[in-house]
């Protein structure tokens, strides 16, 4: 969706997920939904944030480590500055934070990720 005179970006969505591994015991299946802006400010900058919930039931034996099927809840979020050189080159920092929380201790965790990149869309 393009709002306002400078076509500034909101996107919004949501998807299953679904996955087998070879053995058809282990897998996942859950659910992620995700919102983004994006507003352009003068002189060719852009600033933008995103926010995703993902949800995710394991199925599969327990493990020796883990008594419980698992299950996740995953939060991801994040803003970004971009400088727009012209219609093919752009400068873009992000900055995000992830925190996964889940019933098992082993994939418990936060996350900050920063990465400083150029990029050329063709």
């Amino acid at each position: 969706f393009y709002f306002g005179a400078d076509n500034h970006e909101f996107a919004a969505g949501a998807r299953y997920l679904h996955a087998n591994a070879e053995r058809s015991a282990y897998g996942y299946q859950g659910y992620e939904a995700m919102a983004s802006f994006l507003f352009k400010l003068p002189r060719g900058f852009e600033l933008s944030t995103f926010a995703y919930w993902t949800e995710e039931d394991y199925k599969g034996p327990a493990t020796v480590l883990e008594r419980d099927r698992r299950s996740d809840e995953r939060l991801r979020a994040g803003v970004g500055l971009n400088y727009r050189i012209d219609d093919a080159w752009t400068v873009e920092s992000v900055w995000q934070y992830t925190r996964n929380h889940s019933n098992s201790a082993l994939y418990r965790y936060e996350q900050h990720y920063v990465n400083l990149g150029l990029v050329w869309n063709f």
